[in-house]
This record gives C-alpha cells, sequence and structure tokens, in this order.
C-alpha cells in the first residue's frame, strides 16, 4: 500500500501601499492635473535590477485621471508610444516628504486606465505626500 502525501504550496507573503501622485503638463508653463490613487500589492522580497532595488508588483487598482485601472502590464512591456523601455514593474516605498529613495525606476510600469496606456517611471510624476503600508 502507497501514501501520498499532497502539501499545498506556501504563498508568498504579500504587502500593501498605497500610492498617490499627481502629473504635470509642459507646454509652455507647467500645469499640475489630477493624477490618480493606487493600491499596489508587491511581494515582500526586495528585487534588483539594473541598480534599483524595489519590491515586484503583483497586483494594481485604483484610478487615474478619473479612470480605473483595469490592468497592470507585466514586466518586460514595451510600447514605443511611451518611453520605448522595457518595464521592471519595481516599486520602493521610500516614505516621508520628500521622499528618500527614487520609488520607481527608470523603466517603471504600464497600466491601462480608461482607454489609454499609461506608463509611470522615475521622473514622470510627484512624489505622494505618504506612502501606507498594510500586511496581507
Amino acid at each position: 500500500m502507497a501514501a501520498t502525501l499532497l502539501v499545498a504550496p506556501k504563498a508568498e507573503a504579500r504587502q500593501t501601499f498605497l500610492f498617490n501622485f499627481d502629473k504635470l503638463l509642459f507646454d509652455d508653463d507647467p500645469v499640475r492635473i489630477e493624477g490618480g490613487r493606487f493600491r499596489i500589492t508587491t511581494d515582500r522580497t526586495r528585487t534588483t535590477v539594473n541598480g534599483f532595488s524595489g519590491f515586484f508588483i503583483r497586483s494594481l487598482t485604483g484610478t487615474d485621471e478619473g479612470n480605473e485601472v483595469t490592468a497592470l502590464l507585466p514586466a518586460g512591456f514595451v510600447d514605443p508610444l511611451l518611453s520605448g523601455l522595457p518595464t521592471d514593474n519595481l516599486f520602493n516605498p521610500s516614505t516621508g516628504y520628500p521622499a528618500t529613495e527614487n520609488q520607481l525606476s527608470s523603466n517603471g510600469f504600464v497600466y491601462a486606465a480608461g482607454d489609454r496606456l499609461y506608463q509611470l517611471y522615475f521622473g514622470e510624476y510627484e512624489f505622494p505626500l505618504e506612502s501606507a503600508t498594510q500586511s496581507s
């Protein structure tokens, strides 16, 4: 008689951050427009890609310019109409104002909201006033 023991794989621990941002449009003079509010769920273990250390983003919900986020595109996604750089989907939840470290790499992440794709990466947004951490 043979016995088989099935063990469910341990779910990787996750953490969740609230991330608020505004956008600046540059025509002749900078104009601040409504940005968004995200709930970002990441791994708990840091990953380093091209010298940037952050937590890999597993899911993204929220709004951008009043439109609901409908998808987070996978790491490595490239759109020549955006930055043209492959995304790494890393987030560094630096706290304080101003933030003490970059919260996004120069490649960032791409998401869909409304009928458009957006790419957030270092230098393309205002640092949030606060980041809140919640354990999952």
